[in-house]
């Protein structure tokens, strides 16, 4: 219990007091950032409301009204104040997703509402947003969320049945209205450790299953470190993809090479970096860019 009521203290910590990134695993194990949104993020979410299906924005607005991406986007990336806060998930960049809140006239309540990429769904990036919002709604005083759903939207029912938070419900002309107090109680701290040690998991299958590996600073030299790490490889038995990274070289061992991680026909699962100790981070830099689930360090 202590260690994930420590994780939840330093999430706020991290968003609450300055509007800076946090990182965080959905349920398959891939790392997303969550971070507060902002002005010049208007145009990426106006796209993400926009690239919304019907049945997606009926579920959200109510109406299938395309015409209401740019107005959601101009209020969600407004600049921050006492009665409003919004954030966002990116994926390699790409916001797959927002949430936010509108303080209501109620000092300590907040109406929230939230949307997650059609092609995201079912991966846990509701839940982390919501679990987000929710530490940083109680940072700042927020005691209790709001919200109007559909009575057939089970995808956001499930959602809120699951984040381990009390959820008080009553019906209205098929409209469920919502009342969710921000609880960290002793059931809601387990079920996000559950979750996080869930996804911690499903996140060391690319470092120890990966499908596809990258070896960056294979070398041409056969007593070099990384040619010896790419001949091992491509001899003893690995069956998935294998790729060599080296700027000077068109393969390696009979092993396809290209020029660098970001040219890489594939996302690495695993990239074993095999490069001299000052272009370490650099490189790793380049590998989390390209969306590496896992790395491996080999220098000197």
């Amino acid at each position: 219990m202590s260690a994930a009521r420590d994780r939840t203290g330093d999430r706020s910590a991290r968003i609450g007091d300055r509007p800076s990134s946090s990182f965080a695993l959905l349920i398959d194990g891939t790392m997303i950032e969550i971070r507060e949104a902002r002005s010049e993020d208007r145009d990426a979410v106006e796209r993400l409301h926009a690239s919304l299906s019907p049945e997606s924005l009926y579920s959200r607005f109510f109406s299938i009204n395309l015409k209401v991406a740019g107005r959601v986007a101009d209020k969600i990336c407004r600049l921050a104040d006492p009665g409003h806060a919004a954030l966002l998930a990116l994926l390699h960049g790409t916001v797959i997703g927002c949430a936010g809140y509108e303080r209501l006239a109620e000092e300590s309540a907040a109406e929230i509402a939230m949307v997650v990429a059609d092609y995201m769904h079912h991966r846990g990036v509701g839940t982390l947003l919501l679990e987000h919002l929710g530490t940083l709604a109680r940072h700042r005083g927020i005691r209790e969320f709001h919200a109007d759903t559909l009575a057939d939207n089970h995808a956001m029912l499930r959602l809120l049945a699951d984040a381990g938070l009390p959820v008080q419900r009553r019906l209205v002309n098929g409209v469920i209205e919502l009342r969710i107090p921000l609880i960290a109680d002793e059931r809601y701290l387990e079920t996000v450790g559950e979750r996080e040690r869930r996804a911690s998991v499903e996140s060391l299958h690319r470092l120890l299953r990966p499908a596809v590996v990258a070896i960056v600073g294979a070398g041409r030299q056969e007593d070099s470190v990384g040619h010896a790490i790419l001949r091992n490889a491509a001899t003893y038995g690995f069956t998935g993809t294998l790729y060599a990274v080296n700027p000077h070289a068109s393969e390696v061992a009979g092993v396809a090479c290209y020029p660098s991680v970001a040219e890489l026909p594939k996302l690495p699962d695993l990239a074993v970096i095999a490069v001299p100790a000052a272009a370490v981070v650099q490189v790793a830099e380049d590998c989390g860019r390209r969306g590496a689930g896992a790395l491996v360090v080999i220098t000197s």
